[in-house]
């Protein structure tokens, strides 16, 4: 895109033009929704986290940048944080106790409650790395 009508875009979007607020989101939320897919391996929340993001923008004109490629990567960064503070919200689902159990030793449980943990640490840990880092440990 030039950058012309980038910056027609974002006169646009500032004034609160329909039309260039659809154009501004057909050019970032592709970008947004794989960043936040990425994290969330969730194709819901990622599209969520997307919209929230631009509706985020659209509703604050000082977060609009004239320049194209510094708009995406501050609109990935916040939709990064977001994608963290969605991995953060999401809950452990704890079964109900039943008499199985209460049939395995002490030991057990203790080795899934700390695997659990493991792998709640592991996720965070992910959610931290660079979004480069994350292609690279991530790539087919």
């Amino acid at each position: 895109m030039k950058e012309l009508d980038y910056r027609e875009i974002i006169l646009g979007c500032r004034n609160g033009r329909h039309g260039a607020q659809l154009a501004f989101y057909d050019l970032f939320s592709p970008a947004l929704y794989a960043s936040a897919f990425r994290l969330l391996n969730n194709e819901w929340e990622a599209e969520e986290v997307a919209q929230e993001v631009l509706l985020k923008v659209f509703t604050d004109n000082s977060l609009l940048n004239d320049t194209q490629d510094e708009m995406l990567r501050m609109l990935k960064r916040m939709a990064i944080n977001l994608s963290i503070d969605h991995l953060r919200q999401r809950k452990v689902i704890w079964e109900e106790w039943d008499d199985r159990l209460m049939d395995q030793s002490q030991e057990s449980i203790e080795q899934v409650i700390i695997r659990q943990e493991d792998v709640e640490q592991l996720h965070t840990a992910i959610a931290m790395m660079s979004e480069k880092d994350r292609s690279i440990l991530f790539s087919p």
